[in-house]
């Protein structure tokens, strides 16, 4: 039976419907010696082959020629279609199997061959549509409390404008570079080492280090904290490096133009089966190092029994265009062999005395122990490289660097975010409008002066084009006043709206006059600048205007901002005059039991502002100017209206019959 079975020629099926299993007109028989390739699908699909009892990579269908008695199956698995359509696989799942059970020719072959189907189906159909995780729900880790890090909140802002914050703030960063993990040996490690004697063992039990770099802003900062959710980094002993970086800094423990291949994670080897070839850089990169992580996943040994695992390095040379250039080279052959219950994790590296595009592929070399008790499973877990070219690091941003080691503190569990607090440092002005050396500084006046003057991030205006006196003025009043400006520019605007912005903290207004950048501040003055009448104005333009209250009007504001304690929206409830907040614990005593309470509030968010009371201070701005601004006027005026500026006081002075008249003083 088994010899006349060898003799059939091979045979090819193709089911592009996993849920209907194999019809009489899926199956063909073909040429001995064809290559399996010949024979794949040529539709779209994501199709999975069965070579006998194994699977094999689309990448290794090239290599496989077939022989009498050959059975293949290809399965085109469809993908997505959430929980119904992962139900209806499983049901097509079980005639597949079935099915497969009869293709491969029934007795123990059979059977196998259907076993497998449905365990390794199940699987594909797990990995297609996996099981929602429930909020909060992770995985247990396994035996040995091996960890992994990653900071999930800070992510790289590709294609978005480098940051700039004036004042404090507190900000989540930004990565710079591709952040990437090692594993280093555990110096503390009881497991024997003894095992490798012989093999190149460096270790055992091996730790992982996470290295980041992150992107701050452009110019210099004043670190006040920094932080890994809301505790604070020096609370975490496994933090091994946080240096922050001024502009023109290089990163000294980060390797930043380190790229790591998305194809490569946890990639299971099987002996003998090269896995698929890996480019290890993008197009147009050459690499001069290489990294690779291999880890056995349950660890190594079988019972009280050392087990090892060997493995091939080979390298290909490719262009641009993944076109080979040249044949697979070796390497490097690596092994290890322990017996533990703790997953085992090593980093190699390999350097390239020329660079050059490659690609990479793995070749297990050791035969696979399958027993139900071996612990003998090995993983490629990542490709990285570096690059030749330098990391492309702007010279005028600030950055910092991370290194930390995996531990109970800090592990992918945690999923926290790092924050740093800080104050963004500029230059001032002194008394005689000279320019003095930068401090950090919360002022508006000097982060206007910066934007204005700065030929990286602003407008690169020359001190003769701006009212130096003007801003060095308002500055000693907002010192005063204790009014602050807190912004992080991350978005792209214009500068004149920037500048508005930052002016707006202030209470203020920047305007041109006669060519000249200056700034005007809405608040009390007592002598006007000049006069408009019906002698100095077109004939009738003269226009007077008074918005009357009505029951629909506004009442009040409620302002919202980022409070710097909790750095969270917050909103402030500002009555209007004659009216009461609704909260007993109103900021500023704004709540009167007597007066009606505010019911058709305004909301207004005011950007910079992160303290409450100056926050209230707008607010009751906002709201008296809402009261007690009811008339506007207009008039048409000829060369007079040079005179008076941006927010100058001008007296208004129509001509009201009957009672009141104007002339000219002549002597």
């Amino acid at each position: 039976m088994l010899a006349h079975f060898v003799t059939k020629p091979p045979v090819v099926a193709i089911t592009h419907n996993p849920v209907t299993g194999l019809r009489p007109g899926d199956t063909h028989e073909v040429a001995t010696l064809s290559l399996l390739t010949e024979h794949a699908p040529t539709s779209i699909g994501c199709w999975i082959c069965w070579y006998n009892d194994d699977i094999v990579l689309r990448a290794d269908w090239h290599l496989v020629r077939l022989m009498p008695g050959d059975r293949v199956l290809f399965v085109d698995m469809p993908q997505g279609g959430g929980g119904l359509l992962k139900g209806l696989l499983f049901v097509g799942l079980a005639y597949l199997s079935f099915g497969a059970g009869a293709f491969f020719g029934g007795g123990l072959l059979g059977f196998t061959a259907s076993l497998g189907v449905g365990i390794v189906g199940g699987m594909l159909i797990n990995a297609l549509l996996p099981t929602p995780q429930a909020p909060g729900q992770t995985k247990q880790l396994a035996a040995g409390q091996v960890y992994s890090s990653s900071l999930s909140g800070n992510v790289a802002a590709l294609d978005a404008p480098i940051w700039k914050i004036c004042g404090r703030r507190k900000i989540t960063p930004p990565f710079a570079a591709q952040p990437y993990t090692i594993y280093v040996p555990n110096p503390d490690s009881t497991l024997n080492d003894s095992l490798n004697s012989g093999i190149g063992g460096k270790g055992s039990n091996d730790d992982q280090y996470y290295y980041a770099l992150f992107a701050i802003g452009e110019g210099n900062y004043e670190i006040e904290s920094t932080n890994i959710g809301l505790t604070s980094i020096k609370s975490f002993k496994d933090v091994m490096v946080c240096r922050y970086l001024p502009p023109g800094s290089y990163p000294i423990d980060v390797l930043p133009n380190i790229s790591t291949s998305p194809a490569v994670s946890g990639i299971t080897l099987d002996s003998n089966i090269y896995s698929l070839g890996v480019a290890a850089c993008p197009p147009t990169q050459q690499v001069i190092a290489l990294f690779i992580d291999m880890v056995c996943p349950v660890g190594l040994g079988l019972g009280e029994d050392p087990r090892g695992v060997n493995w091939n390095v080979e390298v290909q040379s490719i262009d641009d265009f993944g076109t080979p250039i040249s044949g697979w080279t070796l390497l490097a052959s690596e092994a290890r062999a322990y017996n533990t219950m703790t997953p085992q994790r090593w980093s190699y590296s390999y350097v390239f005395p020329v660079p050059g595009r490659i690609q990479v592929r793995l070749l297990r070399t050791d035969i696979e122990n399958t027993d139900p008790g071996a612990r003998h499973k090995l993983q490629w877990n990542a490709l990285r490289c570096q690059l030749a070219a330098p990391a492309p690091l702007n010279p005028n941003v600030s950055h910092l660097e991370v290194k930390m080691r995996s531990s109970d503190q800090l592990n992918a569990n945690t999923q926290t975010q790092f924050n740093l607090i800080l104050t963004g440092v500029t230059r001032k002005l002194d008394s005689n409008l000279n320019w003095m050396g930068a401090g950090a500084t919360r002022n508006p006046a000097w982060w206007m002066l910066e934007l204005a003057t700065s030929a990286v991030w602003g407008l690169n205006l020359p001190d003769t084009s701006i009212d130096l006196r003007s801003f060095y003025d308002y500055s000693l009043q907002w010192d005063a006043r204790q009014d602050r400006c807190d912004y992080t520019f991350d978005t792209g605007m214009s500068g004149w709206d920037a500048l508005q912005l930052l002016a707006r903290t202030g209470r203020a207004r920047v305007f041109r006059r006669n060519g000249v950048l200056t700034i005007a501040r809405d608040e009390w003055q007592d002598l006007p600048v000049t006069a408009f009448t019906p002698r100095n104005t077109i004939p009738g333009s003269m226009v007077l205007h008074e918005s009357l209250a009505t029951r629909d009007m506004a009442d009040g504001f409620i302002i919202q901002y980022e409070d710097y304690r909790t750095w969270l929206p917050t909103p402030i409830e500002v009555p209007c005059p004659g009216f009461s907040s609704s909260n007993p614990l109103a900021l500023g005593g704004l709540y009167n039991a007597a007066l009606p309470p505010m019911r058709n509030p305004i909301r207004k968010t005011i950007d910079g502002i992160t303290g409450p009371t100056q926050a209230l201070r707008e607010g009751l701005y906002e709201a008296y100017s809402l009261a007690y601004r009811r008339t506007t006027t207009s008039c048409t005026v000829e060369m007079q209206g040079m005179i008076p500026a941006y927010m100058s006081p001008v007296r208004w002075l129509p001509e009201l019959l009957g009672y009141s008249s104007s002339g000219d003083v002549v002597a």
